[in-house]
């Protein structure tokens, strides 16, 4: 049972990385609607239908489609490198510093219910004794 949801998680974890690794807008704006519909999948799994269908009509239809044809309307002499200042060093250090973000916030809210357990808990007091 948990195996469709890894499923899921995995497509739109690709998704989000094909948004940010791949150095052609347009399969940039496609990679975010394949993350787009991984969301709504996840939702519908959960058994959020309604939160499910407005992520696939609002965001994976009307969003992602405005922005792809944003970028086929725009002028450009060659759309095979259509992002020439995206260099992998940059990549690299900005993935590095995303995922440490994400990694300290998942400490954070693993953490703070052993922290909170260990405080101990005094009824009526609203600050510290002088």
């Amino acid at each position: 049972m948990s195996f469709i949801f890894y499923f899921l998680a995995a497509v739109t974890i690709i998704g989000a990385l094909g948004v940010v690794l791949s150095p052609n807008v347009v399969h940039s704006a496609l990679f975010l609607v394949l993350s787009f519909v991984g969301v709504a999948a996840i939702y519908f799994y959960i058994g959020a239908e309604f939160l499910g269908a407005v992520q696939l009509m609002v965001y994976s239809g009307a969003v992602a489609v405005l922005i792809v044809m944003a970028i086929m309307l725009t002028r450009r002499d060659s759309m095979a490198q259509s992002n020439p200042s995206q260099k992998l060093f940059r990549r690299v250090v900005t993935g590095l510093l995303a995922g440490s973000i994400f990694f300290l916030i998942g400490c954070g809210i693993v953490l703070a219910p052993l922290l909170q357990a260990d405080l101990p808990r005094r009824r009526g007091q609203t600050r510290s004794p002088s």
